[in-house]
């Protein structure tokens, strides 16, 4: 496997609502091992997590642990974090329903711009597959 001469550095953020359990990451390094977040927001919504590897990349999945002992892997693929980049990233792990997700009935309104191509309404349909997100995310939007 390739490595990098230097130890590469990332943090990265997982964004969950509060009061669920307590966020740990697993990681290819050692699927086995929880990495504890190096600080948690105010609020509980935010965990923060120090990635270190000699690896371009390094592919990881978010854990709920609850209070009982139990823990619930994200669902869908594990996410991968490319160390060569200096930003923090934010993912949003969900823990329940499909890896596929779904979307809400159709919504239609009234486009103003779409009036003066000939149609009159815009469709938009949201992303509802974090069921549990209602706070400062705001849903995903997909206009056809």
């Amino acid at each position: 496997m390739y490595e990098t001469q230097n130890v590469l550095r990332r943090q990265l953020r997982v964004r969950y609502p509060a009061g669920q359990g307590r966020m740990v990451l697993r990681t290819e390094l050692d699927w086995d091992q929880d990495l504890e977040p190096v600080a948690v927001s105010d609020d509980g919504e935010t965990s923060t997590f120090a990635l270190e590897t000699r690896k371009p990349f390094l592919y990881f999945k978010a854990c709920l642990k609850t209070a009982g002992g139990g823990e619930t892997w994200s669902v869908g693929s594990n996410l991968l974090a490319l160390m060569t980049v200096e930003d923090t990233s934010e993912v949003f792990p969900y823990f329940e329903g499909s890896e596929k997700g779904s979307f809400t009935p159709v919504i239609e309104r009234d486009s103003k711009k779409r009036q003066s191509s000939g149609q009159a309404k815009g469709i938009v349909r949201l992303a509802s597959t974090r069921h549990r997100w209602t706070t400062s995310s705001p849903p995903t939007v997909r206009v056809e």
